[in-house]
Formats: C-alpha cells, structure tokens, sequence
C-alpha cells in the first residue's frame, strides 16, 4: 500500500513539475523586434540650395540673404558631402551676373568655405531668376521615426509584447542629437599621415622620455 501511494505522489510530482513549466514558459516575454528595427534611425542624402538675392539688382547682397548664408555654411560644415556649388541661370556672357557670382564666391570664404571647397558654374542652376544666384551642396540629412502610435493596448496584454509606441522617444531623441548624419553610414576618413611631424615626436621621445606633469612641477 506505502509502494502504491509512492508512486502515486512520484507521477503527480512529475505531472506538477510539468505544469509549472508550462505556466513559466506561457508567461515568458516572446521576442520582440529590436528598437533600431521597430523605430529606425536612416540618413537621406539631399541637395541643400539656397537662393541670395540682390539689392535693388546691384552686386550687394541683400540683408536677409547674408543672414541665411552664414546659416548655410553652418550646415555645410556639419553635413557636406561635395563641395559648394555657385551657380546661376544665365551665362558667361553677361559681366553683371559674373560680377554676382564672385560676390557670393567672397562671402562664402569670409564666412569660413575655403575657396577650394567652391566651384563657380555660371548657367549651371535651373532655378531661380536672372538676378538670382544659387549655392548648393549635396549633403544627409538624419530622418527620425514619428511617434505618436499609441493604438497599442497599455493595460491589458496576454501576448506580453511591448506597446506599440514603447521606445520610439527613445529612437527620436538619439536621432536628433546627431551632428552629422553621414556618420550613421561610415566613418570620416583618416586625415594622411605627416612623416615629418611623427619623425619629430619619436625623436622627441628618444632624447627627452615622456614628460607628465604633477603637483610638484614636470617629471620625466
């Protein structure tokens, strides 16, 4: 009779073991795509242009346009990928739109564009009008995910899986933080070695050692 009841307690401790891992593994989270694949950050590259205007169809550059530029160089420093482009609708032909072209050739390299970053192409632009000159460069600009989703149930999910907006502010906000958006698709080349500049600091190194510097003064 001890033999039987035994056994009996033996099978229904199995049967309870069971049971209990089939509760665990119902209530386990399923997995889930990744934030970066729900709520994808991407890089769109773009032509960044920009029209300046003249002042009373003169070689000034109106008031408003000298503002916009100093932006639009902001932007190609952080974002250019080619060089700046300084175009117009008309050609080589007329002195006034040549005389425009340098114009803003100049304030772009007052406002930092080196001038080797600059190429001037009358003739090249196909907007604007005849007393229009137009800067462009090709560069990326960072699309973020829209959120705002919130057709998700909060309360109430037997499934487990995250809501439906769960870390899309997340995404949004590392997308907007990032300066440069070309970055997400590889870095910027390494600038080339100077052997002159590394020649000096190992010789530097063999003759004087490395120097730090404490409280007490420099030790070597």
């Amino acid at each position: 009779m001890i033999e039987i009841l035994s056994r009996t307690f033996q099978r229904f401790s199995v049967f309870l073991l069971m049971g209990a891992v089939l509760l665990v593994s119902s209530c386990a989270e399923p997995r889930s795509p990744f934030l970066q694949e729900r709520f994808p950050i991407k890089a769109e590259k773009k032509t960044f242009t920009m029209a300046v205007k003249f002042t009373d169809g003169g070689n000034t550059i109106d008031s408003r346009s000298k503002s916009r530029i100093q932006g639009f160089v902001r932007e190609f420093h952080r974002v250019a990928k080619t060089p700046v482009l300084v175009s117009s609708v008309s050609g080589e032909s007329d002195p006034s739109v040549i005389s425009r072209l340098n114009t803003v050739r100049d304030s772009l390299v007052s406002e930092g564009v080196s001038s080797t970053d600059i190429i001037v192409k009358p003739g090249q632009s196909t907007i604007g009008t005849e007393d229009v000159v137009v800067v462009s460069f090709r560069g990326y600009k960072i699309k973020v995910p829209e959120c705002g989703d919130w057709s998700g149930e909060s309360a109430f999910s037997p499934s487990n899986r995250p809501h439906s907006n769960f870390g899309c502010a997340y995404q949004r906000n590392i997308g907007l933080m990032i300066s440069n958006p070309g970055d997400l698709l590889g870095p910027e080349a390494l600038a080339p070695d100077d052997p002159n500049r590394l020649g000096n600091i190992l010789e530097s190194f063999k003759t004087k050692g490395v120097e730090t510097k404490g409280e007490e003064g420099t030790v070597k």
